[in-house]
């Protein structure tokens, strides 16, 4: 089993293409062990899924040999999330829900956390259950990276509820969830968090408090394009 730690070395997320390179390279540089190769396979596939080549990217897991329970959780998660991202949702939660239950058979906490984070996404109604399970895994984990997930999952739960109007429990999550990137996350996670409480300031109507951590988002990063969005509305709608 290849630690997350070194997974994560290979990963950019903001950049598939270079990130599938990496990836390959590693494939063939770094890791001798077959059971090691297939998982790292599962991870060339999600690069390729993410630059939009569905279809490669199944054919791909398709011919991985899952015969290690790893290998074989980490199919069913990057199956799913290829689904889901090729839009097809309602494919994708039975995966992602297997996922989930066969990392905690085998005591995987951050792939369980991370299929549950996925069936929140992909099944909103019911984003609020997934999340309570993964946290309740998360919490009982030992793990800094497992930890780390808090962001993704509280971010998630704010949006659904933005999405459903519900702007004072947005602004609670939101919260967690910069609580959580201070506590376990990248200055990325922390700056990110914050904008989000701030755009759900904004929802609430509290624009002067919004406007303020906007202008020092802006101060750290002028040249992001969500700020200077954010600070537009704010300065123009006051």
């Amino acid at each position: 089993m290849i630690p997350q730690e070194r997974l994560d070395e290979l990963w950019d997320f903001a950049d598939p293409q270079a990130s599938e390179q990496r990836l390959r390279e590693a494939d063939t540089n770094r890791f001798a062990l077959p059971a090691d190769r297939q998982e790292l396979a599962t991870q060339i596939a999600r690069a390729v899924g993410m630059q939009g080549r569905h279809s490669e990217a199944l054919d791909m897991l398709e011919q991985i040999e899952d015969q290690e329970p790893v290998v074989r959780v980490r199919v069913l998660l990057e199956r799913g999330r290829v689904l889901h991202a090729s839009g097809k949702p309602g494919q994708a939660l039975p995966l992602f829900e297997e996922a989930a239950r066969r990392a905690e058979d085998i005591g995987h906490h951050f792939l369980a956390v991370d299929s549950l984070h996925m069936a929140a996404v992909a099944d909103q109604r019911h984003a609020w259950d997934q999340t309570a399970r993964a946290l309740a895994i998360l919490y009982r984990s030992e793990d800094e990276r497992v930890h780390r997930c808090a962001i993704d999952l509280y971010t998630n739960l704010g949006w659904v509820m933005m999405d459903k109007g519900d702007y004072p429990g947005a602004y609670e999550q939101f919260r967690l969830a910069e609580d959580a990137a201070r506590a376990h996350g990248s200055e990325d996670q922390v700056h990110r968090a914050r904008w989000a409480v701030a755009r759900s300031l904004r929802a609430l109507g509290r624009r002067e408090e919004a406007l303020a951590i906007q202008r020092h988002l802006a101060e750290a990063r002028p040249e992001d394009p969500d700020v200077q969005e954010e600070l537009q509305l704010l300065q123009d709608h006051p």
